[in-house]
């Protein structure tokens, strides 16, 4: 057998968590990884077995839980224009669209 080594790093807040992968499916009746919300923060390992490229291989995930980051904001202007920091990248925020400190729009980070 082969083990199939993958690690993620989730936020708190981003619980339940459940692992998918294209690339090296569940076999079917098998059990998949999975999270609940309130797991503890630190590092969690989990095996399943999946399909690999020729046989069925051994996934074995190290999941680490961080604290969640919330928006710090930084500079408001009256309600439509904020200087936030999430997730050590800063943003601003017009009219609820979020531009990149470079001023290139961008989907919400948090979704």
């Amino acid at each position: 057998e082969d083990t199939i080594f993958v690690a993620e790093k989730i936020y708190e807040n981003e619980l339940p968590y459940t692992y998918q992968n294209a690339e090296h499916p569940y076999i079917v009746g098998e059990d998949a990884i999975s999270f609940p919300e309130g797991t503890a923060l630190g590092e969690h390992k989990a095996t399943a077995y999946v399909e690999g490229e020729h046989c069925t291989a051994v996934l074995e995930l190290t999941l680490t839980v961080e604290k969640s980051q919330g928006i710090d904001n930084i500079f408001g202007d009256g309600e439509n224009v904020h200087k936030v920091l999430y997730r050590d990248v800063l943003y601003i925020i017009i009219n609820d669209e979020w531009y990149t400190a470079a001023g290139q729009k961008v989907d919400d980070p948090r979704e």
